[in-house]
Protein backbone atom coordinates (compact mmCIF):
# COMPACT_ATOMS: atom_id res chain seq x y z
CA UNK A 1 0.00 0.00 0.00
CA UNK A 2 1.07 3.57 -0.70
CA UNK A 3 1.20 5.55 2.53
CA UNK A 4 1.21 9.34 2.76
CA UNK A 5 4.93 9.44 3.61
CA UNK A 6 5.93 7.51 0.47
CA UNK A 7 3.70 9.73 -1.64
CA UNK A 8 5.21 12.84 -0.09
CA UNK A 9 8.76 11.59 -0.74
CA UNK A 10 7.88 10.74 -4.33
CA UNK A 11 6.65 14.25 -5.16
CA UNK A 12 9.40 15.90 -3.12
CA UNK A 13 12.19 14.38 -5.20
CA UNK A 14 10.37 15.23 -8.44
CA UNK A 15 10.01 18.82 -7.25
CA UNK A 16 13.77 18.98 -6.55
CA UNK A 17 14.61 17.71 -10.03
CA UNK A 18 12.26 20.20 -11.71
CA UNK A 19 13.66 22.98 -9.52
CA UNK A 20 17.28 22.29 -10.41
CA UNK A 21 16.65 22.80 -14.11
CA UNK A 22 14.19 25.69 -13.69
CA UNK A 23 15.38 27.87 -10.82
CA UNK A 24 18.62 29.16 -12.46
CA UNK A 25 16.59 30.67 -15.32
CA UNK A 26 13.87 32.00 -13.02
CA UNK A 27 16.59 33.64 -10.92
CA UNK A 28 18.13 35.12 -14.09
CA UNK A 29 14.74 36.54 -15.08
CA UNK A 30 14.27 38.12 -11.65
CA UNK A 31 17.82 39.51 -11.54
CA UNK A 32 17.98 40.48 -15.21
CA UNK A 33 21.04 38.35 -15.93
CA UNK A 34 22.56 37.66 -19.34
CA UNK A 35 23.60 34.41 -21.01
CA UNK A 36 27.30 35.34 -20.97
CA UNK A 37 29.66 32.51 -20.16
CA UNK A 38 31.85 32.43 -17.05
CA UNK A 39 34.61 31.04 -19.26
CA UNK A 40 34.68 34.09 -21.55
CA UNK A 41 33.88 36.80 -18.95
CA UNK A 42 35.39 35.37 -15.71
CA UNK A 43 32.26 36.65 -13.92
CA UNK A 44 29.56 34.55 -12.25
CA UNK A 45 26.17 35.24 -13.81
CA UNK A 46 22.91 34.96 -11.82
CA UNK A 47 22.36 31.65 -13.60
CA UNK A 48 25.74 30.33 -12.40
CA UNK A 49 25.01 31.40 -8.83
CA UNK A 50 21.55 29.78 -8.83
CA UNK A 51 22.93 26.57 -10.33
CA UNK A 52 25.56 26.33 -7.60
CA UNK A 53 22.89 26.96 -4.97
CA UNK A 54 20.66 24.18 -6.35
CA UNK A 55 23.67 21.87 -6.60
CA UNK A 56 24.30 22.11 -2.86
CA UNK A 57 20.62 21.46 -2.15
CA UNK A 58 20.84 18.27 -4.22
CA UNK A 59 24.05 17.33 -2.36
CA UNK A 60 22.18 17.57 0.94
CA UNK A 61 19.30 15.50 -0.45
CA UNK A 62 21.69 12.81 -1.73
CA UNK A 63 23.38 12.73 1.68
CA UNK A 64 20.01 12.08 3.34
CA UNK A 65 19.40 9.17 0.96
CA UNK A 66 22.78 7.46 1.15
CA UNK A 67 21.22 4.29 2.54
CA UNK A 68 18.93 3.89 -0.48
CA UNK A 69 21.73 4.80 -2.87
CA UNK A 70 24.00 2.15 -1.40
CA UNK A 71 21.45 -0.49 -2.42
CA UNK A 72 20.94 1.00 -5.87
CA UNK A 73 24.68 1.23 -6.60
CA UNK A 74 25.06 -2.52 -6.04
CA UNK A 75 23.46 -2.96 -9.46
CA UNK A 76 26.17 -4.43 -11.76
CA UNK A 77 24.90 -2.32 -14.67
CA UNK A 78 26.02 0.79 -12.77
CA UNK A 79 29.69 -0.19 -12.81
CA UNK A 80 30.45 2.06 -15.81
CA UNK A 81 28.90 5.04 -14.02
CA UNK A 82 31.01 4.38 -10.92
CA UNK A 83 34.23 4.01 -12.93
CA UNK A 84 33.57 7.12 -15.04
CA UNK A 85 32.66 9.14 -11.94
CA UNK A 86 35.95 8.17 -10.31
CA UNK A 87 38.05 9.00 -13.39
CA UNK A 88 36.29 12.34 -13.93
CA UNK A 89 36.84 13.32 -10.29
CA UNK A 90 40.50 12.32 -10.49
CA UNK A 91 40.87 14.33 -13.72
CA UNK A 92 40.70 17.48 -11.60
CA UNK A 93 44.23 16.60 -10.43
CA UNK A 94 45.66 17.11 -13.93
CA UNK A 95 43.27 19.85 -14.99
CA UNK A 96 44.57 23.42 -15.18
CA UNK A 97 41.09 24.50 -14.08
CA UNK A 98 40.80 22.32 -11.01
CA UNK A 99 37.77 24.02 -9.43
CA UNK A 100 35.82 23.91 -12.71
CA UNK A 101 36.60 20.23 -13.25
CA UNK A 102 35.89 19.34 -9.63
CA UNK A 103 32.55 21.16 -9.69
CA UNK A 104 31.40 19.75 -13.04
CA UNK A 105 32.44 16.18 -12.20
CA UNK A 106 30.71 16.48 -8.82
CA UNK A 107 27.64 17.88 -10.55
CA UNK A 108 27.66 14.93 -12.96
CA UNK A 109 27.74 12.52 -10.02
CA UNK A 110 25.13 14.28 -7.86
CA UNK A 111 22.68 14.76 -10.74
CA UNK A 112 23.08 11.13 -11.78
CA UNK A 113 22.50 9.92 -8.22
CA UNK A 114 19.42 12.16 -7.99
CA UNK A 115 18.16 10.73 -11.28
CA UNK A 116 18.66 7.18 -9.98
CA UNK A 117 16.71 8.04 -6.83
CA UNK A 118 13.90 9.53 -8.92
CA UNK A 119 13.79 6.45 -11.16
CA UNK A 120 13.76 4.12 -8.16
CA UNK A 121 11.05 6.13 -6.36
CA UNK A 122 8.85 6.06 -9.47
CA UNK A 123 9.04 2.26 -9.54
CA UNK A 124 8.33 1.98 -5.81
CA UNK A 125 5.41 4.39 -6.17
CA UNK A 126 3.64 2.28 -8.80
CA UNK A 127 4.53 -1.00 -7.12
CA UNK A 128 2.96 0.27 -3.90
CA UNK A 129 -0.20 0.99 -5.87
CA UNK A 130 -0.18 -2.67 -7.05
CA UNK A 131 -0.13 -1.50 -10.67
CA UNK A 132 0.37 -4.14 -13.35
CA UNK A 133 3.29 -3.50 -15.72
CA UNK A 134 4.93 -1.32 -13.06
CA UNK A 135 8.24 -1.49 -14.95
CA UNK A 136 6.59 -0.04 -18.08
CA UNK A 137 4.90 2.64 -15.98
CA UNK A 138 8.28 3.39 -14.44
CA UNK A 139 10.02 3.97 -17.79
CA UNK A 140 7.18 5.96 -19.35
CA UNK A 141 6.68 8.14 -16.26
CA UNK A 142 10.40 8.84 -15.94
CA UNK A 143 10.72 9.87 -19.59
CA UNK A 144 7.50 11.89 -19.35
CA UNK A 145 9.01 13.97 -16.55
CA UNK A 146 12.32 14.34 -18.40
CA UNK A 147 10.50 15.70 -21.46
CA UNK A 148 8.46 18.09 -19.30
CA UNK A 149 11.60 19.29 -17.53
CA UNK A 150 13.35 19.76 -20.86
CA UNK A 151 10.44 21.75 -22.32
CA UNK A 152 10.42 24.02 -19.28
CA UNK A 153 14.21 24.27 -19.50
CA UNK A 154 14.09 25.37 -23.17
CA UNK A 155 11.23 27.82 -22.62
CA UNK A 156 12.79 29.49 -19.58
CA UNK A 157 16.21 29.63 -21.25
CA UNK A 158 14.80 31.50 -24.25
CA UNK A 159 12.60 33.72 -22.09
CA UNK A 160 15.42 34.57 -19.66
CA UNK A 161 17.88 35.53 -22.37
CA UNK A 162 15.50 37.30 -24.77
CA UNK A 163 15.54 34.65 -27.46
CA UNK A 164 12.55 33.74 -29.66
CA UNK A 165 10.12 32.06 -27.28
CA UNK A 166 7.36 31.34 -29.78
CA UNK A 167 7.69 30.85 -33.51
CA UNK A 168 9.06 28.35 -35.99
CA UNK A 169 11.74 26.16 -34.41
CA UNK A 170 11.14 27.67 -30.98
CA UNK A 171 11.91 24.21 -29.58
CA UNK A 172 15.19 24.01 -31.45
CA UNK A 173 17.39 22.19 -28.98
CA UNK A 174 19.55 19.23 -30.04
CA UNK A 175 19.41 17.42 -26.73
CA UNK A 176 15.65 17.90 -26.43
CA UNK A 177 15.41 16.32 -29.89
CA UNK A 178 17.47 13.37 -28.65
CA UNK A 179 15.11 12.92 -25.72
CA UNK A 180 11.98 13.20 -27.85
CA UNK A 181 13.38 10.70 -30.36
CA UNK A 182 14.00 8.19 -27.58
CA UNK A 183 10.46 8.64 -26.26
CA UNK A 184 9.09 8.13 -29.77
CA UNK A 185 10.93 4.81 -30.06
CA UNK A 186 9.52 3.72 -26.71
CA UNK A 187 5.91 4.53 -27.60
CA UNK A 188 6.09 3.10 -31.11
CA UNK A 189 7.55 -0.27 -30.17
CA UNK A 190 6.30 -0.82 -26.64
CA UNK A 191 2.74 -1.53 -25.58
CA UNK A 192 2.04 1.71 -23.77
CA UNK A 193 0.18 1.75 -20.48
CA UNK A 194 -1.06 5.26 -21.27
CA UNK A 195 -4.35 6.14 -22.96
CA UNK A 196 -4.48 8.04 -26.26
CA UNK A 197 -1.11 6.61 -27.31
CA UNK A 198 -1.67 7.63 -30.94
CA UNK A 199 -1.93 11.28 -29.93
CA UNK A 200 1.23 11.00 -27.84
CA UNK A 201 3.12 9.50 -30.79
CA UNK A 202 1.83 12.26 -33.05
CA UNK A 203 2.92 14.99 -30.64
CA UNK A 204 6.35 13.43 -30.18
CA UNK A 205 6.83 13.22 -33.94
CA UNK A 206 5.81 16.89 -34.30
CA UNK A 207 8.25 17.88 -31.55
CA UNK A 208 11.02 15.90 -33.26
CA UNK A 209 10.34 17.62 -36.59
CA UNK A 210 9.90 21.12 -35.14
CA UNK A 211 13.14 20.86 -33.16
CA UNK A 212 14.88 20.57 -36.54
CA UNK A 213 17.77 18.38 -35.42
CA UNK A 214 19.13 15.86 -37.91
CA UNK A 215 21.08 13.52 -35.61
CA UNK A 216 18.14 12.17 -33.56
CA UNK A 217 16.05 11.75 -36.70
CA UNK A 218 18.74 9.61 -38.37
CA UNK A 219 19.40 7.69 -35.15
CA UNK A 220 15.66 7.10 -34.77
CA UNK A 221 15.53 5.56 -38.27
CA UNK A 222 18.57 3.38 -37.50
CA UNK A 223 16.91 2.16 -34.30
CA UNK A 224 13.75 1.44 -36.27
CA UNK A 225 15.78 -0.81 -38.61
CA UNK A 226 17.46 -2.48 -35.64
CA UNK A 227 14.13 -3.44 -34.04
CA UNK A 228 12.81 -4.69 -37.39
CA UNK A 229 15.86 -6.95 -37.80
CA UNK A 230 15.77 -8.09 -34.17
CA UNK A 231 12.18 -9.27 -34.56
CA UNK A 232 13.13 -11.45 -37.54
CA UNK A 233 14.87 -14.05 -35.35
CA UNK A 234 17.87 -14.24 -37.67
CA UNK A 235 20.44 -12.74 -35.28
CA UNK A 236 21.61 -10.19 -37.80
CA UNK A 237 20.72 -7.10 -35.76
CA UNK A 238 24.13 -7.11 -34.03
CA UNK A 239 25.90 -7.21 -37.40
CA UNK A 240 23.82 -4.21 -38.41
CA UNK A 241 24.96 -2.33 -35.28
CA UNK A 242 28.64 -3.10 -35.94
CA UNK A 243 28.29 -2.07 -39.60
CA UNK A 244 26.62 1.25 -38.70
CA UNK A 245 29.23 2.07 -36.05
CA UNK A 246 32.07 1.27 -38.49
CA UNK A 247 30.58 3.50 -41.20
CA UNK A 248 29.96 6.25 -38.63
CA UNK A 249 33.57 6.17 -37.44
CA UNK A 250 34.83 6.39 -41.03
CA UNK A 251 32.38 9.16 -41.91
CA UNK A 252 32.87 11.35 -38.85
CA UNK A 253 36.62 11.02 -38.36
CA UNK A 254 38.45 9.59 -41.36
CA UNK A 255 37.01 9.88 -44.87
CA UNK A 256 34.39 11.80 -46.82
CA UNK A 257 31.42 9.77 -48.07
CA UNK A 258 29.54 11.95 -50.62
CA UNK A 259 26.60 9.55 -50.82
CA UNK A 260 25.87 10.00 -47.09
CA UNK A 261 26.18 13.79 -47.40
CA UNK A 262 23.68 13.83 -50.27
CA UNK A 263 21.26 11.53 -48.46
CA UNK A 264 21.36 13.54 -45.22
CA UNK A 265 20.95 16.80 -47.14
CA UNK A 266 17.74 15.50 -48.72
CA UNK A 267 16.39 14.20 -45.42
CA UNK A 268 17.05 17.46 -43.56
CA UNK A 269 16.39 19.94 -46.41
CA UNK A 270 19.84 21.42 -45.88
CA UNK A 271 22.67 22.28 -48.21
CA UNK A 272 25.33 19.64 -48.75
CA UNK A 273 28.09 21.98 -47.51
CA UNK A 274 26.35 22.24 -44.12
CA UNK A 275 26.17 18.45 -43.91
CA UNK A 276 29.80 18.01 -45.01
CA UNK A 277 31.16 20.22 -42.22
CA UNK A 278 28.65 18.78 -39.71
CA UNK A 279 27.10 22.25 -39.23
CA UNK A 280 30.35 23.52 -37.76
CA UNK A 281 31.09 20.53 -35.54
CA UNK A 282 33.99 19.39 -37.71
CA UNK A 283 35.85 22.64 -37.11
CA UNK A 284 35.14 22.50 -33.36
CA UNK A 285 36.48 18.95 -33.18
CA UNK A 286 39.64 19.81 -35.12
CA UNK A 287 40.37 22.83 -32.93
CA UNK A 288 39.63 20.90 -29.73
CA UNK A 289 41.98 18.05 -30.65
CA UNK A 290 44.61 20.56 -31.75
CA UNK A 291 44.50 22.32 -28.37
CA UNK A 292 44.56 18.94 -26.58
CA UNK A 293 47.76 17.62 -28.17
CA UNK A 294 50.04 19.00 -25.44
CA UNK A 295 48.11 17.29 -22.61
CA UNK A 296 49.34 13.87 -21.46
CA UNK A 297 46.31 12.61 -19.54
CA UNK A 298 43.70 15.00 -20.93
CA UNK A 299 42.74 18.47 -19.82
CA UNK A 300 40.14 17.41 -17.25
CA UNK A 301 36.41 16.83 -17.35
CA UNK A 302 34.23 19.58 -18.86
CA UNK A 303 37.20 21.65 -20.03
CA UNK A 304 36.40 21.36 -23.75
CA UNK A 305 34.98 24.90 -23.66
CA UNK A 306 38.08 26.22 -21.90
CA UNK A 307 40.32 24.57 -24.48
CA UNK A 308 38.66 26.66 -27.18
CA UNK A 309 39.06 29.99 -25.39
CA UNK A 310 42.38 30.80 -27.21
CA UNK A 311 40.68 30.11 -30.53
CA UNK A 312 37.79 32.37 -29.48
CA UNK A 313 40.22 35.16 -28.59
CA UNK A 314 41.96 34.75 -31.97
CA UNK A 315 38.60 35.05 -33.71
CA UNK A 316 38.69 31.56 -35.24
CA UNK A 317 35.31 30.77 -33.69
CA UNK A 318 32.41 33.05 -32.82
CA UNK A 319 31.67 31.51 -29.42
CA UNK A 320 33.06 28.86 -27.08
CA UNK A 321 31.15 25.64 -27.47
CA UNK A 322 31.11 22.11 -26.13
CA UNK A 323 32.37 19.45 -28.52
CA UNK A 324 28.88 18.06 -29.23
CA UNK A 325 30.36 14.56 -29.18
CA UNK A 326 30.52 12.26 -26.14
CA UNK A 327 33.62 10.49 -27.42
CA UNK A 328 35.64 13.68 -27.89
CA UNK A 329 34.31 15.09 -24.60
CA UNK A 330 35.42 11.96 -22.73
CA UNK A 331 38.75 12.03 -24.58
CA UNK A 332 39.26 15.64 -23.48
CA UNK A 333 38.58 14.61 -19.88
CA UNK A 334 40.94 11.64 -19.59
CA UNK A 335 42.26 10.73 -23.04
CA UNK A 336 41.98 6.99 -23.82
CA UNK A 337 40.79 6.02 -20.33
CA UNK A 338 37.78 8.33 -20.61
CA UNK A 339 36.98 7.20 -24.16
CA UNK A 340 37.25 3.52 -23.24
CA UNK A 341 34.93 3.84 -20.25
CA UNK A 342 32.21 5.61 -22.25
CA UNK A 343 32.30 2.92 -24.96
CA UNK A 344 32.38 0.22 -22.26
CA UNK A 345 29.24 1.68 -20.66
CA UNK A 346 27.13 1.45 -23.79
CA UNK A 347 28.55 -1.95 -24.69
CA UNK A 348 27.68 -3.34 -21.24
CA UNK A 349 24.11 -1.95 -21.30
CA UNK A 350 23.58 -3.30 -24.80
CA UNK A 351 25.08 -6.76 -24.34
CA UNK A 352 23.77 -7.50 -20.82
CA UNK A 353 20.18 -6.34 -21.31
CA UNK A 354 19.01 -9.92 -21.94
CA UNK A 355 20.15 -10.83 -18.44
CA UNK A 356 17.94 -8.28 -16.69
CA UNK A 357 14.83 -7.76 -18.82
CA UNK A 358 12.14 -10.40 -19.18
CA UNK A 359 10.71 -10.65 -22.67
CA UNK A 360 12.47 -10.53 -26.01
CA UNK A 361 10.44 -7.44 -26.85
CA UNK A 362 11.75 -5.61 -23.76
CA UNK A 363 15.31 -6.72 -24.52
CA UNK A 364 15.12 -5.51 -28.13
CA UNK A 365 13.64 -2.20 -27.01
CA UNK A 366 16.38 -1.56 -24.44
CA UNK A 367 19.02 -2.56 -26.98
CA UNK A 368 17.50 -0.24 -29.57
CA UNK A 369 17.42 2.68 -27.13
CA UNK A 370 21.02 2.00 -26.05
CA UNK A 371 22.04 1.94 -29.71
CA UNK A 372 20.06 5.14 -30.26
CA UNK A 373 21.78 6.98 -27.38
CA UNK A 374 25.21 5.75 -28.51
CA UNK A 375 24.69 6.94 -32.10
CA UNK A 376 23.32 10.30 -30.94
CA UNK A 377 26.62 10.72 -29.11
CA UNK A 378 28.46 11.19 -32.41
CA UNK A 379 26.80 14.58 -32.95
CA UNK A 380 25.60 15.62 -29.48
CA UNK A 381 26.55 15.34 -25.84
CA UNK A 382 25.13 12.60 -23.62
CA UNK A 383 26.19 10.19 -20.89
CA UNK A 384 29.90 10.71 -20.31
CA UNK A 385 29.77 14.12 -22.02
CA UNK A 386 30.54 17.50 -20.53
CA UNK A 387 27.14 19.22 -20.83
CA UNK A 388 26.08 17.94 -17.42
CA UNK A 389 23.43 20.55 -16.55
CA UNK A 390 21.00 19.54 -19.32
CA UNK A 391 18.02 17.22 -18.61
CA UNK A 392 18.97 14.85 -21.46
CA UNK A 393 22.06 13.87 -19.48
CA UNK A 394 19.75 11.74 -17.30
CA UNK A 395 18.31 9.82 -20.26
CA UNK A 396 20.66 6.85 -19.75
CA UNK A 397 19.26 6.03 -16.33
CA UNK A 398 16.20 4.16 -17.54
CA UNK A 399 18.54 1.65 -19.24
CA UNK A 400 19.48 0.49 -15.73
CA UNK A 401 17.24 -2.40 -14.55
CA UNK A 402 16.36 -1.14 -11.09
CA UNK A 403 13.15 -3.20 -11.22
CA UNK A 404 15.31 -6.36 -11.42
CA UNK A 405 16.91 -5.58 -8.08
CA UNK A 406 13.53 -4.95 -6.47
CA UNK A 407 12.09 -8.18 -7.82
CA UNK A 408 15.05 -10.18 -6.48
CA UNK A 409 14.41 -9.04 -2.91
Amino acid sequence: MLNSENKKNYFKILFLLYSFYSFPFIFSILRGGSSTSLITTNIFSPRNIAEIFMFFILCFFVFLNLKNLKKILQNPQLKPFIYISFVYLVSSSWSQYKLLTLFRSSEFIILSLTGLLVYSRIYEYFRALNVNNSCTYQIETYLFHLVNINLIHVFLHKFAFNEVVFGYNFLRDNLLSNLVGGCLILHLFNKSVLTNTKYIIFLLFVFLFVSFSLAPLVCFLLSFVFIFLANKDKNIENLFVYFVILISLLYFFFIEIPFIDQLLAKISFREIKDIANLTGRGKIWDLTLYELKNYTFGSGFATDLVLLKPQFILGNIGTVSSSHNIFIESFVAAKWAGLFLVIYAYFLWFSKSKKYFKSKKEINLIKALTFYAFMCGFANSGFGGSYVSHPYMLFWIFLIPIHFQNEKK
